[in-house]
């Protein structure tokens, strides 16, 4: 009997099991060393290709987000350009006792010209139609940056059976972007 086995297991001279059992097994044939690597290796380039892509993403999002915000505060400048030319009329008409509508205009053109709220440029133009004796037409274009936003207002006014005036109607419309006209 050998002395190095003692029953089935193999043990060295002095009876323990060998140390290192990787050793006795024979090396990996050639074209299979380094499949471990090239796994890896494809692995993380397609872990860092769905980062660079979600990254793209995130800034593609912040930046159609930001550009959402300015616009919303292009809308709202414009608008508030057109309120304040409202209270402005609606000011005019409980203090007159006759209008006239070249008069209201160059009331509002002296009251009201262009206002700026926050980052925003409000540019208003008031006319008048020589057809309609009791209506008004107002323009806010309002820039920011390269936002740009311009709402067309017609206010129209009656005489109340007492004498009063009053604004009767107030119809809107908006543009997006340049009118073409200054």
């Amino acid at each position: 009997m050998d002395p190095r086995r003692n029953g089935s297991i193999r043990t060295d001279y002095d009876g323990c099991p060998p140390k290192d059992t990787l050793t006795d097994r024979p090396p990996a044939p050639f074209h299979r060393r380094g499949g471990t690597l090239m796994y890896v290796i494809f692995l993380i380039t397609a872990l860092g290709l769905i980062a660079a892509t979600m990254a793209q993403m995130t800034m593609h999002s912040m930046t159609a987000t930001g550009d959402q915000i300015k616009m919303e505060q292009t809308i709202y400048g414009a608008e508030a350009g057109v309120e304040a030319s409202i209270a402005a009329i609606e000011d005019f008409l409980q203090r007159s006792e006759e209008v006239d509508n070249h008069v209201l205009v160059t009331y509002l053109q002296d009251k009201i010209p262009s206002l700026k709220v926050a980052k925003i440029q409000v540019t208003m133009t008031y006319d008048t139609s020589s057809l309609k004796s009791n209506r008004v037409y107002i323009r806010a274009k309002a820039n920011q940056e390269e936002c740009e936003y311009v709402h067309f207002v017609v206010v129209t006014w009656e005489q109340s059976s007492d004498g009063a005036f009053y604004i009767s109607s107030i119809d809107h419309a908006t543009v997006y972007g340049d009118d073409g006209t200054s």
